[in-house]
């Protein structure tokens, strides 16, 4: 059984190219505040999406662009989750935890009623056609795929993650990093942040001179900056989440003289590259945030001033934890959910909706409130997917119902009776049914009645329309 247990920093190989002291070196540099570097990292994983998605539409060509990058974004998710970005902020060292991607292949490819699977892959070895004869493609059905025996279903996923090699080319994106990065590090990167406004929303672009625009454009020619090499795509945020920002990045100057890490840092350049990070992994649709008007009243009801899953632009209580420190941090980010130590406290947990994911978050909370003796509440909120679905038992949710001595308030709100908010387009929405529990320690349910005061911020949640 896989080990879910976040591994320590990766032990990085003696590389000829590459050598140890160098890597070091390098790693210190990668994670500074550098436009230039966000850029050349965007584009190396770009380029492994595309190589990601020619072969998964080899299989079925009628599947979803955003299908398949939701795909390749739950896999860099997982990744950072089991701590496999400890060497580059953002892609993934020996990135080789699979469990969700196989889940995906098997549900949205392999199912997919277009696609054509060979039939080597589908019978067992002993009923293998001859070579000679020519392997006979079918189409699959969701219903016929739950007749095939589940071994060659998922072998034929295993199949093609092998011929996806995301791990290996994650690795090899690393190490164009690093040599990118050794070979400039002499020559003072030259670029020059713009910055627009209109009445909604402001734009940054980047201009750079032909040296790096060229380097650059070897990596994606698709890419590209214009004759006055500005860059084609310009990067936007709302008017709203830019003056949110500077709010955070001016009250984080108080405490700059004790990190020499945040000082001297422009703010555009930090904005320019915080926005480019979230473009890469498309996160702004992995953001939906539990409304303000009900975290305003968790916060008085329930004193909770802390949520663990947040960014610099979709949180709202004076605390949240993060996915991208070496960038967030400048915001009053405490990390990731993954690295924060709780001790005691009240904190509202809304992890994405990634079922590897939440049973990560919930496996980790189960291990914190029944190891710690402090009064501990959490405020949990998840999807109410189906207990056995097509993607097989909801592992998160049945393990919060194996240590159910933790849960002091349980409800399912439906679809229709609670919102979300989206703060990258300003608008609420519907997601889907959610769970919305009160987890407590020993100690915390003999000193805090939470049954009362939770109803009270449902109830503000149910109003919002």
């Amino acid at each position: 059984m896989q080990n879910d247990t976040p591994p320590e920093t990766p032990i990085i190989p003696n590389l000829r190219c590459l050598r140890q002291p160098i890597i070091d070196n390098i790693t210190i540099k990668v994670r500074k505040v550098n436009p230039i570097i966000e850029i050349y990292r965007y584009l190396l994983l770009i380029n492994i999406r595309n190589n990601f998605t020619k072969i998964l539409k080899s299989y079925s060509k009628n599947i979803s662009s955003r299908d398949i990058t939701n795909i390749f974004v739950r896999y860099i998710l997982l990744q950072i989750a089991h701590n496999r970005n400890n060497i580059d902020c953002l892609i993934p060292y020996q990135g080789n935890f699979y469990s969700q991607l196989r889940k995906d292949i098997i549900n949205i490819v392999i199912s997919h009623p277009h696609t054509q699977i060979n039939s080597v892959h589908i019978l067992p070895k002993q009923r293998q056609p001859n070579e000679n004869i020519k392997s006979k493609e079918i189409s699959i059905k969701e219903s016929t795929v739950k007749n095939i025996q589940n071994k060659f279903v998922l072998d034929y996923a295993n199949d093609i993650i092998k011929k996806l090699k995301l791990a290996q080319n994650c690795n090899k994106a690393l190490f164009k990093l690093f040599e990118f990065i050794e070979t400039n590090h002499n020559n003072k990167f030259k670029y020059r942040i713009m910055k627009y406004y209109n009445k909604n929303n402001v734009k940054y672009n980047i201009k750079i001179n032909n040296q790096l625009a060229t380097k650059i454009w070897n990596i994606n020619t698709k890419f590209g900056f214009n004759n006055d090499k500005v860059l084609f795509y310009p990067l936007f945020t709302t008017i709203r989440n830019y003056k949110k920002l500077i709010n955070l990045f001016g009250k984080n100057n108080s405490n700059r003289h004790t990190d020499k890490q945040l000082s001297n840092v422009p703010l555009d350049e930090i904005i320019f590259c915080l926005l480019l990070r979230y473009k890469t992994l498309n996160l702004n649709t992995f953001g939906l945030a539990v409304p303000s008007k009900v975290l305003d009243m968790a916060s008085k009801e329930l004193n909770i001033k802390t949520e663990l899953f947040a960014s610099p632009l979709n949180h709202h209580l004076p605390q949240y934890g993060s996915i991208f420190r070496d960038l967030e941090k400048y915001f009053k980010s405490w990390g990731s959910f993954f690295n924060i130590k709780i001790k005691r406290g009240h904190y509202e947990v809304n992890p994405p909706f990634d079922e590897e994911i939440i049973r990560l978050t919930i496996k980790r909370l189960i291990i914190t409130l029944e190891s710690t003796k402090k009064p501990i509440l959490i405020l949990l909120i998840i999807p109410a997917w189906k207990t056995k679905n097509n993607y097989g038992v909801y592992q998160g949710y049945k393990l919060l119902q194996e240590h159910n001595h933790l849960i002091t308030f349980q409800i399912k709100l439906k679809k229709n009776e609670h919102l979300y908010y989206n703060y990258d387009r300003d608008y609420y929405m519907r997601a889907c049914d959610s769970y919305v529990l009160i987890l407590q320690n020993e100690s915390s349910q003999k000193i805090f009645k939470s049954q009362e005061k939770i109803e009270k911020v449902i109830d503000v949640w149910k109003r919002i329309k």
